[in-house]
């Protein structure tokens, strides 16, 4: 465990009222010396905010701070000085570079898998996230169904566990999307969030995505680390 990741959770901070069923994960990120904190805000009515440690080093490799831009390469310092450098990668890249160091070497894949059977169930989401432990890959399986009726399915969206009950973190990791045009757009940066919060805001653009001619819908699956 030691080998993966150093994180703390730390205090629940106070409930923050939401107008709306998904908002942007809001983070505030500071340099400590055992990595970042960030205080990710509560996304969903049932849901308090809580602080989190986001550890300089995830499995021996430099982790970006929240809210660094994702589809460009990240210089910055570290919390002794030293000068790090993390490519620009999309979510894959990045939870693939944050387990092996390499960005396109996926060993996740390999691991034993399991998926969620009711993404609509609050009491399914409490015990999937419970289930969750660091060095987990959660992914997001998108299928698309066109106007004409043609139906792709492929991986949408991972993200890596980093702290016990469903804390993730990864490139792309936002749980809110940009509407461009009426296209349905990620946001680009690093980030925590929960597994659940992801998937209601990718539930929260079926609407858009309809007004392009398309139905999506998800399956939630999580490859255990040996």
């Amino acid at each position: 465990m030691a080998r993966w990741i150093r994180l703390a959770m730390v205090a629940v901070v106070g409930v923050l009222l939401l107008g709306t069923r998904i908002a942007r994960s809001h983070v505030e990120a500071r340099w400590r010396r055992d990595g970042f904190t960030a205080t990710m805000l509560k996304t969903s009515a049932r849901r308090p905010g809580m602080q989190v440690a986001v550890p300089e080093l995830i499995n021996g490799h430099f982790a970006p701070p929240v809210g660094a831009t994702s589809c460009q390469p990240w210089t910055g310092r570290d919390s002794y000085g030293r000068l790090e450098s993390v490519g620009g990668y999309d979510c894959f890249e990045s939870v693939n570079y944050l387990i092996t160091g390499d960005a396109s070497r996926c060993v996740y894949r390999s691991w034993a898998r399991e998926e969620l059977k009711e993404p609509e169930s609050a009491a399914a989401w409490n015990a999937f996230e419970e289930s969750l432990r660091v060095g987990d890959v959660v992914e997001f399986v998108a299928t698309e169904r066109s106007a004409s009726g043609v139906v792709t399915t492929s991986p949408f969206h991972a993200q890596l566990c980093i702290g016990a009950g469903g804390v993730m973190y990864g490139a792309n990791n936002t749980p809110a999307f940009d509407v461009v045009r009426g296209v349905p757009t990620i946001v680009k940066h690093w980030d925590v969030c929960r597994p659940e919060d992801y998937y209601y805001a990718l539930r929260s653009m079926d609407g858009a995505w309809g007004m392009c001619g398309y139905t999506q819908r998800y399956r939630v699956v999580v490859y255990r680390r040996p």
